[in-house]
């Protein structure tokens, strides 16, 4: 399960909520038009930005809510 969001989001439990919610670090950064490297570079860090452990809590809510995130994060060109 996805940890609650608090003020910082440790590396492993973002990983862990992007599991939940069914996306990749590289699909997360297509849509956040971000390189993969650039998030994945936090784990060395240990933590991510508080806008990507909101993200990364967020969409695990969706996802354990049956709601599917695909619409909504599909990016348009």
């Amino acid at each position: 399960m996805c940890p609650h969001y608090t003020h910082r989001m440790r590396y492993d439990e973002f990983k862990k909520c992007l599991k939940v919610a069914g996306i990749s670090v590289k699909e997360l950064a297509e849509v956040l038009d971000m390189q993969p490297n650039s998030i994945t570079n936090y784990r060395a860090r240990g933590s991510v930005p508080r806008h990507l452990g909101v993200i990364a809590s967020l969409l695990a809510v969706l996802a354990t809510h049956g709601i599917d995130h695909s619409e909504v994060l599909t990016r348009e060109e």
